[in-house]
């Protein structure tokens, strides 16, 4: 006050009763004080909130893998729990971490990490089944097919496509039939 005294102001957003504050501690480390007509600038010293250690990682009940599944996908049924250099904890979006490893028949073991930290999670791995055949196409081209010839010779000329227990399809070779 103009006689050198001081007193303790409230923060208020609306500005009514106390002071507020512009400026964002996410894009600047300096923020405006309002209070009435004054204000003045005050450096802070900010640091960011970042990982400190990644707690848990859990798989969803249900969840279903195959050999082919991108780590992409996986990333849809893993829950990331971590804690933060703040103290606070969460659980990290999929776009805030990244999954390593490689996705085989049986348990295959990936990595979890974020700012440097890491975990490891176990996911259980279906291999690829046949479920059908999708189609079966001739491609004769210009060759001779005697009424003699025997199944081995004809698979030369097929192409087999069958489905697959993950939704996809796959051409098999020869000697797969």
């Amino acid at each position: 006050y103009n006689d050198g005294s001081e007193t303790r102001l409230s923060y208020d957003a609306s500005g009514e009763s106390g002071y507020t504050l512009t400026g964002n501690l996410h894009e600047s480390e300096t923020v405006t004080v309002l209070f009435m007509q004054y204000n003045t600038q005050v450096t802070l010293n900010v640091i960011p909130v970042e990982v400190v250690s990644i707690d848990e990682v859990t798989v969803a009940d249900g969840a279903t893998f195959y050999t082919n599944t991108s780590l992409e996908t996986v990333k849809n049924y893993l829950t990331v729990n971590v804690t933060y250099n703040d103290g606070n904890s969460g659980t990290l979006a999929s776009s805030e971490y990244e999954l390593t490893g490689e996705l085989t028949a049986g348990v295959s073991t990936l990595t979890v990490s974020a700012n440097g930290q890491s975990q490891t999670v176990q996911v259980t791995v279906t291999d690829d089944a046949i479920t059908g055949i999708a189609s079966v196409s001739a491609s004769q081209g210009g060759a001779v097919i005697y009424s003699d010839a025997t199944a081995e010779e004809l698979k030369a000329y097929l192409t087999v496509t069958v489905n697959l227990n993950n939704g996809g399809t796959k051409a098999l070779s020869a000697e797969d039939y």
